[in-house]
């Protein structure tokens, strides 16, 4: 790996550097909460820890709170009328 000097740089080839970079930290983890998202479902009830790595499991515990977040919403709605 060559050390390069940021001031030897363009503009562009330094932006190059940079996203090169956020790809390689990006590709390394791409849910770094992931854990603790799923400690969070398991505890609040929409998924069942014997289930956290099923990705169907996690789609419906996704979905539940989506469609509880629209019902608090709609009726905050109703409230306010």
């Amino acid at each position: 790996m060559q050390v390069v000097n940021r001031r030897d740089l363009s503009e562009s080839e330094s932006n190059t550097i940079r996203v090169g970079r956020l790809r390689r930290s990006n590709a390394r983890d791409p849910f770094p909460n992931a854990e603790q998202t799923l400690d969070a479902f398991v505890k609040i009830g929409v998924l069942e820890e014997e289930r956290r790595n099923d990705n169907r499991a996690i789609e419906a515990a996704i979905s539940a709170l989506c469609q509880r977040g629209y019902r608090a919403i709609k009726a905050e709605r109703e409230v306010d009328r």
